[in-house]
């Protein structure tokens, strides 16, 4: 379809869609570099003439295929540039959105810069539960990234109580399970069970009990695979024991 219109005469609206049509296919058939080549061409063609909320969202999509071609410093400078235009757009939270974005990218490429993203974003305060989730997410794996485990799990368990505030569910498992996995590599078996047994009960408030065991069972049994059978038993006495005793 997209090679038909090109024999066209085309309006140039119609034509740029059809040019980013082009690079949205290659993206999706896995083809990253040449769907950023296209974007990249595309805007160096148009970009001038493009609305600022548009280009933001084409820097978006040119990002999101350097991301995915591992083109660590182009992503972040893209993702940076749009919150740029998003934040001058009056889009605050999808300015923020996309410098969360550029730092998650950048720490591949440069995990000192990809830290001080963070810590300026962070400065303010957040909007909303959902902020606060998205910001400890992304916080957690740049402290992951860089080495640094006990900041990675004081990141994730923000983004737990941020999650718990927004009645985000799937945010709040995921938070519950990157702390889980980092407090295993600190050796705090008890500490890591403790974060996925309390998923299991709030979660059950939010959504029931079934949907909450289908979530969360299999990361449990993820960590039991991690441990052992007999050091997962024990592990899991030893929380419940404590529980009784509080």
């Amino acid at each position: 379809m997209v090679e038909q219109a090109a024999a066209l005469t085309l309006s140039p609206e119609l034509a740029r869609g059809f040019e980013l049509e082009r690079a949205e296919q290659a993206l999706a058939r896995g083809h990253s570099a040449l769907a950023h080549a296209l974007m990249e061409a595309f805007l160096t063609r148009h970009g001038a003439q493009l609305e600022p909320l548009l280009r933001a969202q084409v820097l978006q999509r040119r990002a999101a295929a350097a991301t995915a071609a591992h083109y660590w410093p182009q992503a972040a400078a893209d993702f940076f540039a749009a919150a740029e235009l998003l934040q001058t757009g009056g889009h605050a939270a999808d300015a923020e959105a996309a410098r969360l974005a550029g730092a998650a990218v950048l720490v591949h490429w440069d995990s000192v810069a990809a830290e001080s993203a963070w810590d300026e974003l962070v400065a303010l305060p957040a909007s909303d539960g959902a902020a606060a989730a998205r910001r400890g997410l992304v916080g957690g794996q740049i402290a992951l990234l860089r080495g640094d485990l006990p900041v990675a799990v004081q990141r994730f368990d923000a983004a737990r109580q941020g999650a718990l505030d927004a009645r985000d569910a799937l945010s709040y498992l995921a938070a519950s399970t990157h702390a889980a996995d980092v407090l295993v590599e600190l050796d705090l078996a008890q500490q890591a069970y403790a974060r996925l047994a309390t998923a299991w009960a709030t979660l059950g408030d939010l959504l029931g009990r079934e949907a909450a065991a289908d979530l969360v069972r299999p990361p449990l049994l993820r960590l039991r695979e991690r441990l052992g059978a007999q050091a997962f038993a024990s592990v899991r006495e030893g929380y419940e024991a404590a529980r009784r005793r509080a």
